[in-house]
């Protein structure tokens, strides 16, 4: 196995991104590792790598609370929408609508 500098990655790195070949081919023609060879391409190359970003969120409340909109014989009525369907049915039966 041979021990290689950062320049002799660096040197097989644009190599392959010459070569136009992919990662695995190229070092299947040289006979290097494709593990090894992605690890230190990633490795050598920062601009390559992934790095964890935030993006701050503001999450806000709506400005009107979600209603649930029923229509009974011509009149609209509101309910807020975490009221349960038999709720709402007891309440248009009370009302005689």
């Amino acid at each position: 196995m041979t021990r290689r500098s950062k320049a002799d990655w660096r040197k097989l790195i644009e190599e392959q991104i010459a070569s136009d070949l992919t990662g695995l081919e190229f070092c299947r023609l040289k006979g290097l590792t494709y593990k090894t060879f992605s690890a230190r391409k990633c490795e050598l190359n920062p601009a390559k790598q992934i790095k964890p970003s935030f993006v701050p969120v503001k999450v806000h409340k709506p400005v009107q609370p979600q209603l649930l909109l029923v229509q009974v014989n011509g009149i609209e009525l509101k309910f807020p929408a975490e009221l349960s369907a038999q709720r709402v049915g007891e309440i248009i039966k009370a009302c005689a609508i």
